[in-house]
């Protein structure tokens, strides 16, 4: 079979996983509306439960199946277009990146410093420069999504380069959606009482009563901060200093922001993150295989949101990702493809998010827009040698500071799973 004809059949195999994942879809939906008209309370009847779970395994395997087809057809087209000698289309140029360092080196207050001699030894005091912002709060996804970059160290004599301890790589950032505030508080209101009594009525009957009540909730601005000793020397060079700063203090803001997003405990000055919430949707892993407790969530969510949520994210420790990765079936074939890999790295349709910042034991599914990371200042950068004894010492102080509040808007819009 030649390339274009793999393609051609490639897209007519998508073409049909599409249409079973739909007619899947409808099936599940179908089953979640009868089961909520007959007033079935799937959170004590296991039997319902176990049927609906089953129809929305069906559904995501069908939708998993969907996406390792979009990944085969793109690479065949790719393929067939390199075949062909068909010119690649031209790609826009990238928008210039300033990054955390490249924005403090360039900034006014350090480029004054630089003209009046301040890194020189037999300078005046550096004093306190005015904090300096980096990135504004409309930036904040921008910035805080990008690899940090940055020049490397200008070599000397003894070394060609400078090796930095490795920092782990953070997806949970990416993902979460963003937006300001303009207060230290930040108030919502969310619906924590839905039922549900519409019936059919006989003519002169009473109708019934149905139950809905909101709740007033709050989160608190907090600030993340924490500094680096530099020595003027190194503050002389610029693109030095830009290295230190994009390379550690924007990783370090990022790190300690996921963790708190994760397991903040909500005890000032800390954030309140989402294992941190009372009343969270939680499923326990028992006898089954981590593979079916996960999917277990992932149908709490979809049966507790009546729809409004869809789970397309797990937060898991590497080493209960591990678990996950090795089930095998009786025939000792991998379910997640083995070492060989798959393409399209998912779990039940779920992007994995492998990070050391959730608790081992328990993973998390969840819709990220059913919270919101709400930024009430952006990184700024400060530097200053009236720290300690950094003045005799020739030292200076730079100090990065941000500001944000983080409401979880719905409790049903995540999923723990624990005893993994």
């Amino acid at each position: 079979m030649s390339l274009k004809e793999q393609v051609r059949s490639a897209r007519t195999n998508l073409d049909g996983l599409r249409g079973e994942a739909a007619e899947r879809h409808k099936a599940l939906q179908a089953a979640l509306t009868s089961a909520n008209a007959e007033g079935v309370d799937l959170a004590t009847n296991t039997e319902a439960f176990d049927k609906i779970d089953g129809l929305a395994k069906s559904y995501d395997e069908a939708k998993d199946a969907v996406l390792h087809g979009q990944d085969r057809y793109a690479r065949l087209l790719e393929l067939a277009s390199q075949e062909a000698g068909e010119p690649k289309e031209p790609r826009d140029e990238p928008k210039q990146y300033r990054s955390a360092g490249r924005a403090f080196t360039e900034s006014e207050g350090y480029k004054n410093l630089r003209e009046r001699g301040a890194f020189s030894s037999d300078a005046v005091p550096i004093g306190t420069t005015q904090g300096i912002k980096v990135g504004n709060r409309e930036q904040f996804k921008t910035l805080f999504t990008t690899a940090a970059g940055g020049d490397a160290l200008i070599e000397n004599d003894r070394l060609s380069r400078l090796e930095m301890l490795p920092t782990a790589p953070l997806n949970l950032l990416d993902v979460i959606q963003t937006g300001t505030t303009d207060s230290d508080t930040v108030e919502w209101v969310y619906e924590d009482t839905w039922t549900n009594a519409a019936a059919e009525t006989s003519e002169g009957t009473a109708a019934s009563e149905s139950t809905l009540s909101y709740t007033l909730s709050t989160s608190t601005v907090r600030e993340i901060t924490h500094f680096l000793p530099v020595t003027k020397k190194m503050l002389a060079d610029g693109p030095g200093l830009r290295s230190m700063i994009d390379a550690r203090l924007i990783s370090g803001v990022r790190v300690r922001l996921q963790s708190e997003l994760l397991v903040g405990d909500g005890t000032a000055p800390n954030l309140s993150g989402y294992l941190d919430q009372s009343g969270l949707l939680t499923q326990a892993k028992s006898t089954d295989s981590v593979s079916d407790a996960i999917h277990k969530a992932i149908t709490k969510v979809r049966v507790n949101a009546l729809g409004n949520y869809e789970p397309s994210y797990i937060v898991i420790h590497p080493n209960d990702y591990e678990a996950v990765m090795l089930e095998k079936a009786t025939t000792g074939d991998y379910y997640w493809g083995g070492p060989a890999g798959r393409g399209v790295n998912t779990i039940w349709g779920l992007v994995p998010i492998v990070t050391t910042h959730i608790t081992e034991n328990t993973a998390m599914v969840f819709d990220p827009s059913g919270s919101q990371l709400l930024v009430r200042e952006g990184l700024t950068i400060a530097a200053s040698d009236s720290h300690s004894d950094y003045f005799t010492k020739r030292q200076v102080a730079i100090l990065a500071s941000f500001r944000a509040a983080f409401p979880i808007y719905s409790l049903n819009s995540f999923c723990t799973v624990t005893g993994i």
